[in-house]
């Protein structure tokens, strides 16, 4: 009897586009006292390789810096996100 071997390659590929107004670039978080950069959930789940959820948690338990603009966008203080 004959066992043929056969190998199966899988590539996946991902293209991750951020649009965004230079105005949310950077500004000024009370509780760090310094002009920072704010990046949006997504953006800062991308950059801590955690869930968006988890981002809003960490939110909610007040241990990462934020500012909610006039219509409902949250943006994370990126300092407090990496400390």
């Amino acid at each position: 009897m004959r066992t043929r071997k056969t190998t199966i390659t899988v590539e996946a590929h991902q293209l991750l586009v951020v649009r965004r107004g230079v105005r949310f670039a950077e500004d000024w978080c009370t509780q760090c006292g310094q002009r920072v950069r704010l990046v949006t959930v997504d953006e800062a789940a991308l950059l801590t390789s955690d869930s968006t959820r988890k981002i809003c948690r960490s939110v909610e338990e007040g241990r990462v810096h934020f500012k909610e603009t006039g219509d409902g966008l949250l943006l994370i203080c990126l300092n407090s996100l990496t400390q």
